[in-house]
Formats: structure tokens, sequence, C-alpha cells
């Protein structure tokens, strides 16, 4: 019996077996029909003295992680099992050809292609690297091309044949991996290879769709190890001279020998072959050196103007805030970073020694402390002090530097000369050395603060006193990841970030597990990947809540402990009043602490209770004028409450504070939306960003695009939309549906059908597995609606949409209430039910939302209701005949 006919009998019922494909190293592959869910697939047997070596159960059960495995350029593994004495596993069936077929017709790609083809798979390798899958075998062959874009194939089987049984490969006379396109450490037999390995592969590729040929090549694999491994990388631009020098370097970097010396993920590669096509362009502007554009020429001018008026407006802002402040009985003070003087590697000590100093004397009543988050503005500043002290609202300043250096045997030591300066006559009010060995670090953080507060009047009270003088852990090496860790966190919200937070945070408190400070930190870093849903499963608010638990019962005056406390309540449970309780328990020693407001005031929106979240919002900007913090929220909380000019006041007053962040303009163009009911404004402003604004944040943005990315993707111009385009996972600072289901609609915009049938596929299969897990979470329920809405399934979209809306009340949470009935009227139009969509709308017109009947009239989402009499008649009667200007706000 041929082995077509023994798979067709062994699977018999389940899939029709129609032929054969082709033949591999590791496996034959099949064409076949799923039965069951109509649809072609392939169907890949393992040779097998192969599968005969490794054995079932292993390799089915490591073959499960690349099950996992969900992304756009990433071809899905339907199903694995055993068979008649099979190993087998089945993927979609793709209709197209590899990229080995298409270099074998064309030899050389169109740059352009050849880019692109590079950054989806370093996409696909970003991803699968963030789930610990290396894939050990990127080549052409295993690349396949799917509607003009690359779809990685076999992601997880090298791994899984390597976990299961490496130490059986040799007698099956299998290798792992293609020579040409192996890495030198996989080549030497290196057990241990990490997704640098795969960079390396990628570079290989792509010298090859440039060049013709892979960089090395030889008549025996052995050779071609050698040559990987010793020989210098061929130079591109000889064989074909319009290959950009920039893009040379770039992958000269990824063939780089050691690991050490290459790009560190996949993700680095990827952004700077996409910086590449710019730098050559940037090159050749430089050379030519053109006049000035001339539409540039005409908005210059108004530009600066605009700028101008928004800085008069600001300075007169922030000294009328400074005055109210400086005018009651505290003194404001501010501390600099400190100024490293030893190795930048140690630039997260002094960073980290300024934010002790910065919390230790925030905790003595009588001083008005700025939050570390201002104050690190002017890291490196060469601003005027007394600039700086007007911009803060401040009297006077702390700075000073620091260096650590390690000492004849063994020890270190710590000199930190720190100087308080009081701006009105620029003089010193005290200065002081410390010379201490590192053991001591506590005691001088603990002496700065004391002496600071004493030079400024203020008197240390015995609770103050024992707060400023603590010793958060009797282990230095325990402090120093908790710096690290600390590090990380300040840096952004970004996944990679907050996972090495983490992982600093928990090295910390198992060298140390008294660290009650260090608890804190770390389940406020759980918090963080739960809530932003990089991991939003039980098992991480279980982390949370344990960490939380233990802070407390080392310490139960702890501040941050508290602070932990209330953010699993509001984070995990949406328990507000659990949460108030907490952050109230923090202030008693913390009355000024603006993150401890912010919370609050986020805490007090949720519920409901504006008012009181507008007055803890505007605290925040009384006491940390610099902080962007105070206006954003209380521009986001003005437009809920359709207050538009005031709305737009802050908005300015944030957009000055911080004029790169994407999620401030896309938050002022939606004002603009729903004041006006037209699109000039907003997209006048959208594409008019700065060339900083990062446009990666963009899918993280949470206000109106949560419910409707088309209208913020719609205002974007072509080259924007391009960039937005080439924006990966990783780099992303978003979770992973939301990311899909941005990038599904950036695809429905681009008329890219299957581009967008994947995005939205792999956006359901996250959620899928996510709504499993926390089956009460109202987002996941909405964000599975949308989806499933993407693909058509109109009565799962609506379950879904519907279970969202009743997991979060008015009375629960009147933000969430406000997103989920939202996307339910959204889900509603898509499935046709126009009357229930219109009394969604008009609830959420009589609540405190981002919806007017300006923005009904300009979103797309909203246009098969244009024709609706019932839509008309809401528009009429909530925004007069045209619904722009002069709608009531919400009282």
């Amino acid at each position: 019996m041929s082995l077509l006919e023994q798979l067709h009998a062994a699977l018999t019922g389940r899939y029709a077996i129609e032929r054969e494909l082709g033949r591999g190293g590791m496996a034959v592959v099949f064409l076949a029909h799923d039965l069951k869910h109509h649809r072609p697939v392939a169907i890949k047997v393992l040779r097998p003295e192969l599968a005969l070596a490794l054995g079932a159960e292993r390799f089915l059960r490591e073959i499960e992680i690349a099950a996992r495995l969900t992304h756009p350029h990433i071809l899905p593994l339907f199903d694995s099992g055993e068979a008649g004495g099979f190993l087998y596993y089945v993927t979609p069936y793709v209709d197209g050809e590899s990229l080995r077929d298409r270099l074998s017709r064309e030899k050389q790609l169109p740059l352009d292609d050849a880019l692109q083809v590079a950054r989806e798979i370093a996409d696909a390798l970003s991803y699968a690297h963030g789930h610990d899958v290396v894939h050990r075998d990127i080549k052409p062959e295993n690349v396949l091309l799917e509607a003009g874009h690359a779809v990685v194939s076999d992601f997880g089987i090298a791994r899984a044949i390597t976990a299961a049984g490496a130490d059986k490969l040799t007698a099956t006379g299998l290798a792992i991996g293609t020579p040409a396109y192996m890495s030198p450490e996989q080549g030497s037999g290196a057990g241990q290879l990490d997704g640098r390995s795969d960079v390396y592969a990628l570079g290989c590729v792509l010298y090859e769709m440039l060049a013709g040929d892979p960089p090395f090549s030889g008549p025996t694999a052995q050779a071609i190890h050698a040559r990987h491994s010793v020989d210098p990388v061929p130079s591109l631009r000889t064989v074909r001279r319009t290959v950009p020098e920039h893009m040379e370097q770039t992958i000269r970097k990824a063939l780089a020998k050691v690991p050490a010396d290459r790009f560190a993920t996949a993700d680095q590669f990827a952004q700077e072959l996409a910086a590449a096509p710019a730098a050559a362009a940037n090159l050749e502007r430089r050379s030519a050196r053109p006049a000035p554009p001339r539409h540039w020429q005409r908005r210059l001018p108004v530009a600066l103007a605009a700028v101008a008026v928004l800085a008069a407006g600001y300075a007169v802002y922030a000294g009328r805030r400074s005055g109210e402040a400086a005018g009651g009985s505290m003194r404001r003070v501010a501390v600099l970073p400190f100024e490293n003087l030893g190795r930048p590697e140690d630039e997260y000590f002094a960073d980290g020694m300024t934010e002790e100093i910065t919390t230790r004397l925030a905790s003595t009543s009588g001083l008005n402390v700025i939050a570390r988050r201002s104050a690190s503005e002017y890291k490196g500043s060469r601003k005027p002090l007394r600039e700086i002290a007007r911009e803060l609202g401040v009297q006077y300043v702390l700075q000073g530097t620091i260096r650590w250096e390690a000492v004849a045997g063994g020890t270190s030591r710590v000199h930190v000369s720190p100087e308080l300066i009081r701006i009105a006559d620029n003089s010193a009010l005290w200065t002081s050395r410390f010379d201490r060995v590192l053991a001591d670090v506590f005691d001088v953080q603990a002496e700065i603060a004391t002496q600071v507060a004493g030079a400024l009047g203020a008197t240390l009270l015995q609770p103050q006193s024992r707060r400023v003088a603590g010793r958060p852990t009797t282990s230095l090496e325990a402090y120093e990841y908790y710096l690290r860790g600390k590090q990380y966190l300040n840096r952004g919200r970004a996944a990679a970030d907050l996972h090495a937070a983490v992982d600093m945070f928990e090295r910390a408190v198992a060298l140390d597990p008294q660290f009650a400070l260090g608890y804190a930190t770390l389940c406020y870093a759980h918090l963080l990947q739960f809530w932003f849903r990089y991991d939003p499963s039980e098992a991480r608010l279980a982390k949370a809540r344990a960490t939380a638990e233990r802070s407390l019962e080392l310490d139960p005056e702890l501040p941050e402990g508290h602070v932990a406390m209330g953010y699993y309540q509001y984070f995990a449970y949406l328990d507000y009043e659990s949460a108030l309780r907490e952050f109230a328990l923090a202030q008693r020693s913390r009355p000024q602490d603006v993150d401890l407001l912010v919370g609050i005031g986020s805490v007090r929106r949720r519920q409901g209770r504006f008012p009181e979240a507008l007055q803890a919002f505007d605290k925040v900007e009384q006491l940390d004028p610099r902080d962007y913090r105070g206006p954003i929220n209380l521009g986001e909380t003005y437009f809920m409450l359709r207050q538009y000019a005031e709305a737009d006041r802050e908005l300015d007053r944030a957009i000055l504070l911080n004029p790169t962040s994407i999620r401030f303009y896309a938050t002022k163009a939606s004002l603009y939306l729903a004041r006006d009911g037209t699109t000039d404004g907003a997209r006048r402003l959208l594409q008019g960003l700065p060339p900083a604004a990062d446009l990666s944040a963009l899918p993280g943005f949470w206000f109106p695009p949560l419910v409707s990315p088309h209208a913020i993707l719609g205002l974007l111009d072509d080259a924007q939309r391009a960039r937005f385009r080439q924006i990966s996972l990783d780099s992303a600072i978003t979770d992973t549906a939301t990311f899909y289901l941005w990038k599904a609609v950036l695809f429905e915009f681009s008329r890219e059908r299957q581009m967008e049938r994947a995005y939205r596929d792999s956006a359901a299969r996250v959620l899928e597995r996510q709504a499993r897990d926390r089956p009460a979470d109202w987002g996941v329920h909405s964000g599975l609606g949308l989806a499933y809405a993407g693909q058509g399934r109109w009565a799962q979209a609506l379950h879904e949409a519907e279970t969202g809306v009743a997991l979060v009340p008015w009375s629960k949470d009147a933000l969430a209430a406000a997103f989920a009935l939202g996307i339910l009227a959204q889900v509603e139009v898509g499935a046709g039910r126009y009357d229930r969509a219109t009394d969604h709308l008009e609830e959420l017109l009589s609540h405190p939302s981002w919806l007017s009947a300006g923005w009904l009239r300009v979103d797309p989402v909203w246009d098969p209701l244009r024709h609706h009499p019932g839509f008309q008649e809401l528009l009429e009667r909530k925004g007069g005949a045209r619904g722009l200007r002069g709608a009531e706000p919400w009282r």
C-alpha cells in the first residue's frame, strides 16, 4: 500500500487526501480537504524513521507550543496527531508560491519588495521569539507569498523536533536547519540557540533577495559552515550598486559572526530596515540641498505663530498656577536628576538615587516636592536654573552629582555631592559631600532628605523621621535589581520594558524575602502587564495579589503597599470603593503625591463622579504644572462632559508639555470631530503631526478609537498610513488583539482583503483564549464582538458585544459602559439592526461619553444609518438641523 493510501486510511472521516504536493527533509506534504470545516489544508507527515526516533507523546506535547502562535505573518497550525503510525501536523493550504519559487523565476527582487518581505518575516520572528519559539530554519522555501505578503511556515516545528529528540537526530540523518542560512553557532552544533540565530538567517535571506545568491556557498555542508564562521560578508554593493549603503551596513550587522554583535531582536532589525529607504532619501536630499517646498514655506509662519500663542498662553497659565501654589504655606522644591560621573552603565543607579531622595523628601510635611516624572525631563538640560524653576513653579532646586566606583578589596563606594539652591538669589542654601561605602547608601539618602528639610525649615515629626530614615532592604544586590527594575518601569509601558521590570523585581525579592517595597513595586509591574493586556490572565492577577499582600504583611504602613493593593482592586475587579480606601491610607503619608491623585481622579471618573475627578486632576496641575497627566485627564474628562471649550484648552496644554504624544493629538482630533461635525480641523491637525510623533503608540490610544479606529486612520494621509503599516507588534505600545484589530482596519482601507481577514482572524483567536481565561472581562467580550463582526459572524458578534455591555452597567463603570455600548451599537449597525443601534446611540448621548451628533455625522462606522429615519430624527433632536456646534454640554 502506498503512503498516500495508508494516510487516507488512517485519517478517513477527518480529512480527504487528494494528492502529494512535495517532499522535504523532514516530511512529505499532501493536499487534503478538511471534512469538518470544509476547507483545503496541507498535511505534513514526518518521515517514518524520524517519527520512530522521536516518539509520538513528546513530539505532540512540544508541538502544542507552535499551535499557540497567532500572527498574520505566521502560517497557523490547525491540527496535529498520530494515526496509523504516522506523526502529522496540519496547516492551511496556501494557493500561492514560495519565496524560493519567486527567486528561481526572478533571481533578484526589487528593493521595495525585498524590504517588505524581510520586515514581515522580522515581524513574525519578533512575535515568536516573544513566546520563546526560535524557528531554526528560516529560508526562502519556508516563506510563502500570499496576496503579496510573506507568511512563514513550519514555525516551531524544528523546535518541537529538536526538543522532542535532539539526541536521536543523528540516527535519522536529519539536521535541523539549512547550511546556506545557518548562523555560525547553529552550524557548530550549539544546543542553546536564541532569536539572534533567526536574525542571522533572515539576514542571509535578505542578502539573497538583493544579490541573487546567499552570502556563503560551498561544495559541502561543512565548507559552508566554515565560511559562515570565518569569511567576511561579501559586499552587496559590488554586485548591486543600487543597494543603499545604510542597508548594506544593516545586513552586515545582522550577519555578524558573534550573536552579541548582531541586532538583539528581530524587531530592531526590522526598524533599521524601515529606516534604510529614509536614510538613502535623506542623503540624496542633503546632497541636492533643494529649497524648502512651497507648502512648507506657506505653513511655517502659521505653525510658528501657533506655537508662540500656545507658549505665551501656557506661560501665563503656569505662572498663575505657580503663584497659587507658592502663595500657600508650603515651600516648593524640585529634585533634579543627579548627574552620573561614573560609567555610562551606572546611569540607572544615579536615576534610582535621585528618585529615592525625592521619595524620602516628599514624606516631609511642610514641603511640596515636584514629582520625579516632571523633574526627570530636565536630565542633561543646560537651561538656566531660574528658567527650570519658573517652569516647575518652585522656589528651590536640589541638584548634585553621583559616582559609584569599585575599590580594592571588592567593596564599592558611592560619592554624592548635593546642593540646594535658592532661586530668588541663586545662592547655595546648603551643600555637602558624602563619601561612603555602598552599604551606607540608605543613610546617605536619609541624611540628604533630613538636611534639606531642615534647611527649608521643615520639622520632621517622629513618624516622618522613621519613613525618611528607613532601610528598605538589607541586601545591596537586591537593591541593585530593584533600581534596575525601576529604570525599566520608568521607561514607559511597552511590553518588553514591563517584562524586564518584573524580572528585575522578582530577582530582588528572591534575594531579600523581607523586601516590602520590592514586593509592592513588583505587584504594580504585574498589574500593568494585566491592565495593558500583555497578559490578561488570572495567573497574572494571582501573582499581583500575592505580592501586594506580602508587601503589607511585611510593612502594614508602607504607602507603596497600599497603592499596589488599591490598583489591584481597581485593575482586577473594578472595585473602586476598595481602591479608594487603599489610596486614602497611602495619602496619610503622601498627601501631595500626584501619582496618587491621578489614580484617585481616574477612579472617580469611572464611578461617574465627574466633579470629584476634575478636582483631583486640577490639583495635579496645581502641584506639578509640568506633569502632562493633569491636563490630558482634564481634557478627556471635559470631552466626555461635552464641555468642548474647556477640553480644547487643556488638550493644548497637554500637547505643549508633551509635543510628540500621538495620544494627545488623536484626542484633540477626536474633539474636533465631536465638536464640529466635520473632518477639516482634525485632518489638518493629524496630517501636520511633528516628525517625532510616534505612530506606534496609536493602537494603544484608548479614547474614542477603541470604538472606531476608522475615524482616526481615515484622517491620516497615505504616507502616515504607510508608516503605520510598518509598525510591528513588538514596537507597538498595546496588546496583541488591539494591535491586530487596528491593522485589520488599515488593510480594510487599502482593500487588501486577504491581510484584513488574516488580522481579524488572529485577533479573534487571541481574544477567544482570553475569554476562556477571564469570562467576566467586559473588554475581552466587546473586543471579540468587533473581531467577529469583521469576519461577518454576526450572531456571535452580537452575543459577545451584548455580554460586554451586561458586564459593565453605567452604575459600575461610566467609562467602560460608554465604550461597551458604543461597540454594541457598531456591531448592531453591521448586523443591520438599525433601530436597536439608534436606541443605543441615544442612550450614549444621554450620558457622558465621547459621542455627539457631530461625531455621528463624520464617523464612517455609522454610514449605513445615514438614511434611517430614526437616526436622522436623533441627529436633529440632539444636535440641531446640522448637529454641529452649540450642542448643550452634558450636566
